[in-house]
């Protein structure tokens, strides 16, 4: 049984949340703030649903976000009510993986945290092997990213693009098919490969071409 912490400072929102995951053979941790979401994350929990604005805090969820990531890998969705695009490029950009807006479909909410589940645990599980290109590595086994001995601090989400990109390297691949693969949906804005792939670009490298080339309207690459 999966185990998802869900972190709102409404107690009705989190209740309501947890009575339908219940129904779908989740285990919930709940807390209310952000020395709940501190105190409770642990190696046994699976996803944390976050909302952003807890309390006196309009940007608690981003805060605490950013804490979790320098320990844990696990898939983070934030659950919030700000709808603008700069809002959620704040969240994908503090280490977040996915962004649902409330008011939420509880349906959609569940497809949603399937395919970050099913994600995460496919890349979790794969046998050790090491992929290389130039002198960028790539442990599949610990997820763990290296540029010559120094390790690069990549989110859930970026490990996967990058992953993605690298298994299908001297191939153009387009934004559409990004979207489809590594988020495993497509409803999502397309901005949200152009985001993440700007994220990752600046983690691997001043030079933003250097592993990643862009090509005009259709896509990216990696090649030498």
């Amino acid at each position: 049984m999966d185990k998802i912490l869900v972190i709102d400072d409404e107690a009705a929102i989190v209740e309501m949340i947890e009575e339908f995951l219940s129904q779908s053979n989740f285990k919930i941790v709940k807390g209310y703030s952000k020395l709940d979401a501190l105190a409770y994350i642990d190696e046994t929990v699976d996803l944390v649903l976050l909302d952003i604005s807890l309390g006196n805090n309009q940007n608690g969820g981003y805060e605490i976000c950013k804490e979790i990531r320098k320990d844990y890998k696990i898939p983070i969705i934030f659950l919030s009510a700000k709808t603008t695009s700069l809002d959620k490029v704040t969240g994908f950009n503090a280490g977040g993986d996915d962004y649902i807006t409330k008011p939420f479909d509880p349906m959609e909410l569940i497809a949603r945290i399937n395919a970050n589940l099913r994600r995460y645990k496919k890349y979790d599980h794969q046998k050790s092997e090491t992929i290389a290109f130039k002198d960028l590595r790539i442990n599949r086994s610990s997820k763990r990213v290296f540029i010559s001995s120094n390790e690069v601090d990549l989110t859930q989400r970026e490990y996967e693009l990058l992953y993605f990109l690298l298994k299908n390297k001297d191939k153009i691949i387009s934004r559409e098919e990004i979207l489809k693969k590594v988020w495993d949906h497509e409803n999502y804005d397309i901005n949200i490969v152009n985001t993440n792939i700007m994220r990752l670009r600046n983690k691997l490298s001043s030079n933003k071409d250097e592993y990643i080339k862009s090509v005009h309207s259709r896509g990216y690459i990696i090649k030498e």
